[in-house]
């Protein structure tokens, strides 16, 4: 007896040469899976076409110790590849890919500055570069301290009052504040000069916001960064602590 297209028959089909029902719209491959645990497909031109080791579901006698004929369901034919047919350098990708994503989300990481706490986002601004605002967005939230503490910030932030530190928190600066509370406040300034005499030493910072734009109400350091409309805001710092603050426009 011979099957579809002057072939023998497979296991997996009737005694009439049909095949066996199967859900609607599922693609039925046959093979077998030989010693090496390689899965074989075969297609009735006998084109033999090699795939990852998958188990049949159906397997028949008369193919040895090391050879089993089967019958496997696979995917609907307008369905996306499954994994295995999937070239592996982009399966690797995608995989390594999704293992970070859910890595990072375990560990509470961020992945940009917009996803931090208020707080841990004015350090951020803080650091002295990009290389550590880098890091910092990829530390745990436990790790953040110890990190702001070997750059110093957390030194800077443990001198400020339990006033200051709300202050900072509802984004308040006044004459009196220690210098870091307007940084913290307003990011770090897009400039600053000295000025020294034999007297006296006081430093000047001007701070930068959006009036108008697509960053309204951002600080930046460059008015062309606004893309709009801008306002600067200068302070003096003397024995670090802020003695004027002017609205400059």
């Amino acid at each position: 007896m011979t099957g579809g297209h002057g072939r023998p028959p497979h296991p997996c089909e009737l005694g009439d040469g049909s095949q066996p029902p199967r859900p609607d719209g599922e693609l039925e491959i046959r093979g077998q899976t030989d010693a090496s645990g390689l899965y074989r497909d075969f297609t009735d031109d006998g084109e033999v076409r090699g795939l990852p080791g998958v188990e049949g579901a159906i397997a028949a006698d008369g193919g040895g110790p090391s050879a089993r004929t089967h019958c496997r369901i696979l995917e609907p034919p307008d369905s996306l590849p499954m994994m295995h047919r999937m070239p592996r350098s982009f399966t690797s990708s995608l995989s390594r890919l999704v293992a970070g994503l859910m890595l990072c989300g375990t560990l509470a990481c961020a992945m940009t500055p917009e996803r931090l706490p208020d707080l841990d986002r004015k350090f951020y601004y803080n650091l002295p570069n990009n290389n550590d605002r880098g890091a910092y967005l990829k530390l745990q939230e436990s790790q953040r301290q110890n990190f702001l503490e070997q750059k110093g910030l957390w030194a800077r932030w443990s001198e400020l009052s339990n006033e200051e530190r709300e202050a900072v928190k509802r984004g308040e600066v006044k004459v009196g504040y220690k210098e870091f509370v307007a940084f913290m406040v307003w990011g770090p300034p897009a400039d600053s000069q000295g000025s020294k005499t034999e007297a006296r030493a006081v430093r000047f910072h001007t701070f930068i916001r959006c009036t108008s734009g697509p960053r309204i109400g951002q600080y930046v350091m460059n008015n062309l960064d606004c893309d709009g409309t801008s306002s600067e805001i200068e302070i003096a710092v003397e024995n670090n602590l802020i003695t004027e603050i002017k609205f400059l426009n």
